[in-house]
This record gives structure tokens, C-alpha cells and sequence, in this order.
């Protein structure tokens, strides 16, 4: 067996020696902002084209009182009917991507729906609601369901799903790196081989090693690669990113036309201290996703990679009583689509009215039903990918229930 088909095994499985690929290369990466992203504060609306009260910054300044960020520390961005936003602050680098090269889109008020959802029909309890609704485990499987795994069926191929923070991103297993001689690795891979007798253990300890084994090849490849000019920020989501990256280099190492990476970013659990947490995290963000498409542009593939933000869910427009200045759980928010294939300088979607029991709240409190899918955010990114309608109608079974099917924030969706 030739070296690089060893390598392909170790990261795709065996079936990957079998497929034959597209010729095009192309990428998806999925940022978990985890705890459940606040997307009040993250799109603020400044004034609706149409001159909609409900959907303007004074109207969402009273509503969220305490939690409301200062207009003027927002970055301005038009919608393509006219409608005018404001990115937090935070935001800054990916921001004046929207603005200067259009690469960066919006898609506004997106959640886990069974089926299409009126006001009516879930406080009258006769819609069908997503099991979960609000925890964090349930809503965040549903996410990352759509984010990974969900990705196949792009004909004639396999694509490879990399989790960056485990083994393959240098989390757990940061401290058995330096081949399979090290000591420590050594002693790691004796313990697995024990045979104690129970089967399910024996299983767990085969797919620990047979991940170990995987992280090892995958080092050997990544050590041909030339080190990227593209200046990756010093936090834990830049070097997942910068590790991605560097994924991306080793393609032709690898032999692969088609990979998914899933990224996360902890601190959006914003019960309390919302203003001060929310801001570190999406800087950290915004920093992270700009420079890894930075260097997908370096590597010549930026209208080959997609970034997209994925979140168990919103949160209240309501704040947390008791003066806390955070907020609670909640459903429908809002996430950023990065990426020279993006048809980005844009909001897509329905914006919620920013009103308390209004149009678009669940319970009274700013929890938006949501207004896209997250069967239509997948399906969008799946048809650009390269999957098969019918691999579409697979993954995504009720997306073309919903009005408008997938979302066109993409070039070739």
C-alpha cells in the first residue's frame, strides 16, 4: 500500500480508496458558538426600509433595556432591500468583510423546526415542536447534526469530518504527540490492548486507538506542509482554525476532495455578565474566522471554503431578572456565512419584530419561533457542496416543506 493511501485510510476510512471524487475541491467549517449565542445583541436592527417600528434600534433598545448595546459601537451594514443593521462590536474583521469585499452574509432568526410554525399554533399547542427545545445537549446534537454528519452523498465520494478540538485538533490528545515511540504514547496504547474481557470496553479501547492511530498519520502529513503567512490569532478557536487550515494545505497529501471541520467556542451561556462575556467571545470570533479566510485566499481556495456559525440556540430579548444583565434561552437566531462562494453584503431570512408577546414570540419574553429552518440552512450548504438532491431529501427530509426551500446565500444554492 502506497504511502498516501495509508494516509487517506487513516483519516477517511476504507471506503475512500474506492471513491472516485469531483474534481473540484471544496470545504465546509462549522464554528459552534456553544451556551447558546445571543443574536439580539450579535444583529441589531437600526432602522427597517420600510419604515417597520418593530424592527428599528429604539424599539429594541426598550425591549432589551440594561442589555442593549450602544448604537454607536455597532458596525454599520445595509441589507440588500435597504434595511440597516449594526454587528456588534465585536464583530470588527468580519464586519468590513461584509461591507468591502461582500463575501460575508447574515441569515437572520434560523432554528430547529419540525414543520412550519406560526405564533398561534405553538401557543395553542397544535404545532409540532423539536424535542429539546431550550437544553443545551439536545439542541446542540440537533446543530452539530446538521453541521456533520449530514454532509454526504456527494456523489462518488467520501467526505471527511474532522472534530478540531478532539484528538485530531490537539485537545485531548496534545500531550501524545511525538510518534508512536513516545513514552507516554507507548503507555496509553498498552493500556487500550488490555484485555479485561468485557466487549463493550474492548470496543471503546479500539476506537480510542484506532483515533490515536489516525491523529499519528495525520501529524506525518501535516508535516510536509509549508507554514501559511496568514497571521492566525493566539486563542483556542485561532489555532483550531489555523489547524483546519493546515488540513486544507495537506489536501493533495490526503487525496481528498470533500472535507468538513467542526469548530467551538465556549462562553455563550450568557445568564449573567452578557455584555462584557458575549463581546470577548465574538471578538475571539471574528478574529479567528477573518484570518482563516485570509488564508484560504493564501492557499488559492477561498471561493472553494465555506465558515458558517452554528448555536444551540438564541436568547431572550427579555433580560434575566434580578439585575444580572444577562438573558435565558431561547430559539430562533441569527448566524454569519463566510467565504468568497458567499453571495454575501447581504441579510437573508425574516428579521423578528423586536417586541415583547409580538409576532414572532414563542412565550412572552423575545423567544423568536424561527423563520428558516435549520433543515434549510444544511440544504443550502449541502447543494453547494455537491450533494445529490436525493441525498438532500436524505439528510434534510422536511426542508422543502418549508416556504422558500434553501436560502440563497450561495453562489451555486
Amino acid at each position: 500500500m502506497r504511502r498516501r493511501d495509508l494516509l487517506r485510510m487513516a483519516v477517511l476510512g476504507a471506503p475512500a480508496l474506492r471513491a472516485s471524487c469531483p474534481s473540484d475541491y471544496r470545504a465546509l467549517v462549522c464554528v459552534m458558538m456553544a451556551g447558546g449565542n445571543d443574536g439580539n445583541n450579535m444583529l441589531v436592527p437600526i432602522a427597517s426600509a420600510e419604515g417597520d417600528p418593530l424592527i428599528s434600534y429604539s424599539q429594541y433598545a426598550k425591549a432589551r433595556g440594561g442589555l442593549a448595546v450602544p448604537l454607536e459601537s455597532v458596525v454599520r451594514i445595509s441589507a440588500g432591500n435597504g434595511d440597516q443593521f449594526g454587528l456588534h462590536g465585536g464583530l470588527k474583521e468580519l464586519g468590513e468583510l461584509y461591507n468591502q469585499r461582500k463575501n460575508v452574509a447574515v441569515l437572520a432568526n434560523v432554528g430547529p423546526l419540525a414543520e412550519p410554525l406560526t405564533r398561534a399554533e405553538y401557543r395553542g399547542g397544535k404545532g409540532m415542536v423539536p424535542g429539546g427545545l431550550y437544553s443545551h445537549g439536545g439542541q446542540q446534537a440537533e446543530w452539530q447534526a446538521m453541521a456533520g454528519a449530514a454532509f454526504g452523498g456527494v456523489e462518488g465520494c467520501e467526505a471527511t469530518e474532522i472534530p478540531l478540538p478532539v484528538w485530531l485538533g490537539g485537545g485531548n490528545g496534545a500531550g501524545l504527540r511525538g510518534g508512536g515511540d513516545s513514552p507516554r504514547m507507548t503507555g496509553v496504547t498498552n493500556l487500550l490492548r488490555v484485555d479485561d474481557g468485557l466487549t463493550m470496553v474492548r470496543g471503546a479501547n479500539t476506537l480510542t486507538e484506532v483515533g490515536l492511530a489516525q491523529s499519528r498519520m495525520l501529524e506525518a502529513a501535516l508535516d510536509g506542509v509549508e507554514p501559511l503567512t496568514t497571521a492566525f490569532p493566539n486563542t483556542p478557536l485561532g489555532r483550531q482554525l489555523a489547524r483546519a487550515a493546515r488540513m486544507i494545505q495537506a489536501r493533495g497529501t490526503l487525496g481528498v476532495k470533500r472535507q468538513i471541520f467542526l469548530a467551538a467556542i465556549g462562553g455563550f451561556d450568557t445568564h449573567e455578565r452578557q455584555l462584557t462575556d458575549q463581546a470577548a467571545a465574538l471578538a475571539q470570533v471574528s478574529g479567528a474566522m477573518a484570518a482563516f479566510y485570509q488564508a484560504t485566499v493564501e492557499m488559492g481556495v477561498g471561493d472553494q471554503v465555506v465558515t458558517f456559525t452554528a448555536s444551540e440556540f438564541g436568547r431572550t430579548l427579555q433580560p434575566c431578572g434580578g439585575g444580572t444583565l444577562g438573558s435565558d434561552h431561547g430559539w430562533g437566531s441569527h448566524h454569519l456565512i463566510v467565504g468568497d462562494a458567499v453571495k454575501g453584503g447581504d441579510v437573508y431570512g425574516k428579521y423578528p419584530a423586536m417586541a415583547l408577546d409580538g409576532p414572532d414570540d414563542a412565550t412572552g419574553r423575545g423567544v423568536w419561533i424561527p423563520t428558516t429552518a435549520t433543515a434549510q440552512y444544511g440544504a443550502a450548504l449541502g447543494r453547494w457542496f455537491g450533494m445529490s438532491e436525493e441525498a438532500l431529501a436524505e439528510a434534510f427530509p422536511n426542508f422543502e416543506s418549508f416556504a422558500g426551500g434553501a436560502p440563497g446565500f450561495l453562489a451555486s444554492s
